[in-house]
């Protein structure tokens, strides 16, 4: 029993850990404000 309390509470922790870190925001990417101020070439409606 106490086997299986440690292997649970160490995927709960790896679950919290991998969910923590892929919530972090990159400052590599623009804003989402910035990015319908500015859209790029290709996301621009074309004119026929």
């Amino acid at each position: 029993m106490k086997k299986f309390n440690i292997v649970f509470l160490s995927i709960l922790t790896l679950c919290l850990f991998i969910c923590i870190h892929s919530c972090r925001t990159s400052e590599n990417h623009p804003t989402l404000e910035q990015g319908f101020a500015n859209p790029p070439a290709s996301a621009r409606p074309g004119v026929y």
